[in-house]
């Protein structure tokens, strides 16, 4: 199962990953709690996160801000960008369960485009091959649910580390940040911006007129 976390935050990294679940560790994770990372409190998640982050079935592409702005510049596309990493992914699951013996019968993604040709496209050598299913609403399966919840642990983990780093409490989201963005900028400088947010967003411009 493959998710992805932070595409509509302005701050902080984009955090996709994707997990691979048997029947063992499907009825651990279900008992844990593991469901949607969406319906979550941040303290709820991040108890989840700690039982389940020695798990040695996951695989994690996080892109920081600096990095997440090249590749939107380079593709034009956040569609694009996202299925590129939803596709690194699962090729480095599909790679590590092959090298193990370990047969993975499905890929399920939590369909985040009206294209479904989109991760389609950007498929490598071994995710061409799977048996790729991708629907709306994919958090109902477990793996896609358990890729969730620890792609959003991993999102807190970093915003807590920029947040130590730059002596700031960044806030979640895209829609109620403009007051902390103008007050990062006037602390850190825009330059600094483009380390810790997304500055592809339209937020920007209403950031610096």
């Amino acid at each position: 199962g493959v998710d992805e976390v932070g595409k509509g935050d302005y701050f902080g990294p984009l955090v996709v990953v994707s997990c691979f679940v048997n029947e063992e560790s499907a009825k651990r994770f279900n008992e844990i709690g593991v469901g949607d990372s969406k319906k979550f409190s941040d303290g709820k998640i991040m108890k989840m996160y700690e039982k389940m982050k020695d798990y040695d079935y996951y695989y994690s592409s996080i892109v920081m801000p600096e990095e997440y702005n090249i590749l939107a510049k380079e593709t034009g596309n956040v569609g694009i960008l996202l299925a590129r990493q939803h596709s690194k992914v699962i090729e480095m699951a599909l790679k590590d369960l092959n090298d193990k013996g370990i047969r993975c019968n499905s890929v399920v993604i939590d369909q985040f485009s009206n294209n479904k040709n989109r991760v389609i496209n950007e498929l490598g050598e071994l995710g061409k091959k799977s048996n790729f299913e991708q629907y709306h609403k994919g958090e109902s399966d477990i793996a896609v649910a358990s890729a969730s919840v620890l792609a959003r642990g991993i999102f807190l983990e970093e915003m807590q580390k920029m947040s130590e780093k730059y002596d700031f409490e960044f806030p979640k989201g895209a829609s109620h940040v403009i007051k902390q963005g103008k007050e990062f900028i006037e602390h850190h400088g825009f330059d600094e911006l483009e380390k810790v947010a997304k500055i592809t967003f339209r937020t920007t411009t209403d950031l610096v007129g």
